[in-house]
C-alpha cells in the first residue's frame, strides 16, 4: 500500500465517522453548535497575478471588476441561515516574500479560536520561489501564533487538540510518520497547516 492509498483510506474513514456523527448539514463540521452563527476567517496570500482575487470573488459570489490587490485587503461575505447570519472574513495578501510579516495582521487570538484557514497561491512558472514563499509565511505565522500562546497554555492545548481533531485524530500522526519511515521510493513531504 502506498501513501496515496493510505490517504484515500483515511479520507473514507473520516467521511464515515462524519456521516455517523452528523446530525444535519456538513457546514457544521468544524463548528461546535449549529444553533449559533458561524464566523470564519480566510487568509489568501501569494505573488501578484496568481489568481487570488479571482478565486476570492468566485468564492464570495462577487461579480465585480477585478483590480490588482494592493498589499493587504480585507473583505467579507455573509449568508442568512434560519435566523442566523454566517460571516466569513477574508484577507488577501499580494506580496513578495519580503512583506510576509503582514500575514501576522489577521492572526489574532480571537481568530485563532474560531475557523481560520491559510491559502498560499504560487506562480508555477517560477518554481524556485515556491519554497521561499512557504518558509517565509510559515515562519511569520508560527512566530505570531507562538507569541499569542506563550502565556496561555490553555489556548495552546486547545489549538493543538482542535487541529488534530480536524484532520482525524492523533492516529494520523502515527500513521504518516510510520509510513514515511518505511517509504523506500523517493522523498515524500506531508505538510499539514491548520491554525
Amino acid at each position: 500500500m502506498n501513501i496515496w492509498d493510505l490517504a484515500e483510506q483515511k479520507i473514507e474513514e473520516n467521511k464515515r465517522k462524519r456521516n455517523a456523527n452528523n446530525t444535519g448539514n456538513d457546514i457544521y463540521l468544524f463548528h461546535k453548535d449549529p444553533q449559533e452563527p458561524i464566523e470564519s476567517y480566510i487568509v489568501i496570500a501569494g505573488y501578484p497575478k496568481t489568481g487570488k482575487t479571482t478565486y476570492l470573488n468566485r468564492f464570495l459570489g462577487n461579480e465585480i471588476t477585478i483590480n490588482p490587490t494592493t498589499i493587504l485587503e480585507y473583505s467579507f461575505g455573509y449568508r442568512h441561515r434560519d435566523s442566523y447570519k454566517d460571516i466569513i472574513h477574508t484577507w488577501e495578501l499580494s506580496v513578495d516574500h519580503n512583506l510576509s510579516p503582514l500575514l501576522q495582521v489577521p492572526l489574532i487570538k480571537n481568530h485563532l479560536q474560531k475557523n481560520i484557514g491559510l491559502f498560499i497561491f504560487f506562480d508555477l512558472t517560477k518554481p524556485e520561489t515556491i519554497w521561499i514563499l512557504i518558509e517565509k509565511f510559515l515562519k511569520n505565522g508560527i512566530q505570531k501564533i507562538e507569541s499569542i500562546t506563550k502565556d496561555d497554555n490553555q489556548l495552546k492545548d486547545y489549538l493543538e487538540e482542535f487541529s488534530w481533531k480536524r484532520i482525524g485524530g492523533r492516529d494520523v500522526e502515527n500513521m504518516i510518520s510510520f509510513k514515511m519511515r518505511n517509504q523506500k521510493e523517493g522523498k515524500i513531504f506531508v505538510i499539514v497547516l491548520d491554525f
